[in-house]
């Protein structure tokens, strides 16, 4: 799984990732900030439960921003993730130290809201900006901007064959429910099938 705070960084993570770990098959989880419960879901336990659930022959790419913990696991477990971002980021050796000891120590004092370093350096995208990002990938693969939340699945960026899962009977679902209907379809029939496609291409 990899987490993609701008849209400009697609190409090159997608292209990062195929060489590096040859997964089969690539995929979009696309939603907005209006398609309750997903953002929150991902912001909390969502994250860790794709990366278990996509295995490592699928790799799923979502528009988010990337919290401390996901960071300091992504660094601690070497992962395509991270040796994507600091491949290609623009961080000195020193800075990534830094974040790395002091990340987590507060550090901005605004009202009654303390924020830590990581949180001033890597603040969380706008829900406009994300929308637009979502819209943008959509258009990219042809589908309307409406057509969210969803999984857009394809073999790489310039196969013309792309396989689409809606997921608009999942939005206002409770918490608890949307990570069971997640964990069900990346458990079942519908995402091996689709996976075997990707492989025999």
């Amino acid at each position: 799984m990899a987490l993609i705070p701008r849209l400009a960084n697609v190409s090159w993570i997608a292209v990062e990732v195929e060489t590096a770990s040859g997964f089969s098959l690539h995929g979009f989880l696309l939603y907005t900030m209006s398609d309750h419960f997903f953002p929150e879901y991902i912001t909390n336990d969502g994250l860790i439960d794709l990366e278990v659930w996509s295995g490592d022959k699928f790799a799923i790419f979502i528009v988010h921003s990337p919290s401390g913990k996901w960071i300091d696991y992504a660094r601690t477990k070497n992962h395509v993730w991270w040796r994507a971002f600091s491949n290609h980021s623009e961080a000195s050796p020193q800075m990534v130290e830094l974040l790395k000891n002091y990340g987590n120590v507060p550090l901005l004092q605004v009202g009654d809201v303390t924020k830590t370093m990581l949180e001033v350096l890597a603040p969380p995208i706008n829900e406009y900006l994300h929308g637009d990002e979502i819209a943008r990938i959509l258009s990219y693969f042809e589908l309307a901007p409406t057509q969210h939340p969803c999984l857009v699945l394809f073999k790489d960026l310039k196969d013309t064959r792309v396989w689409y899962v809606g997921m608009g009977d999942m939005v206002n679902m409770p918490v608890p429910d949307l990570r069971k209907s997640l964990k069900n379809w990346f458990g079942g029939s519908d995402f091996k099938r689709l996976l075997k496609e990707a492989e025999d291409a």
